[in-house]
């Protein structure tokens, strides 16, 4: 009877205990995994996630691969407009209107400093620390994958 009595008050306290649970995960919000900082593929580069506003999410350069030469930093050489060539590709918006959608980041832009392109995107979080980012022209076939991973900065 004292098992049985012991058993009943656990199954009750569990029972009350769900909501709390339920009102924990809801808090929670998978579409904001992508937040903080992220090193490109093969720690070129690193992009800092944020959400906006508006709900869409955007990337923007932190750091960037550097030459030897610090009194020539990483410049935009490539951009389209060439009132920007001048400009450090260090603290540039590469990720903007990326949306979440079933899972998924879609519908996103990227802007590749290398070419001086924009291209359509889309990224899948894999893990907590990585991320899958396709961009693309026109359609998902005709483009490149990168897997970052993401930056932990020693803040003091």
């Amino acid at each position: 009877m004292l098992v049985r009595k012991g058993f009943v008050t656990l199954f009750a306290i569990a029972l009350a205990a769900l909501p709390l649970v339920h009102a924990a995960s809801a808090d929670d919000k998978p579409s904001d995994a992508i937040l903080g900082e992220w090193w490109t593929e093969n720690n070129q580069g690193r992009v800092s996630m944020a959400r906006y506003k508006d709900g869409t999410y955007r990337g923007t350069t932190t750091c960037c691969e550097h030459k030897d030469d610090k009194d020539n930093p990483n410049i935009d050489i490539h951009n389209p407009k060439p009132e920007l060539r001048n400009r450090s590709t260090t603290g540039i918006v590469l990720i903007w209107n990326l949306r979440f959608e079933d899972g998924q980041y879609v519908d996103g832009h990227v802007y590749n400093p290398r070419d001086g392109k924009t291209y359509r995107m889309k990224m899948e979080v894999i893990d907590k620390e990585t991320l899958k980012i396709r961009g693309y022209m026109g359609i998902e076939l005709l483009g490149q994958t990168q897997i970052w991973k993401r930056a932990h900065l020693n803040k003091k």
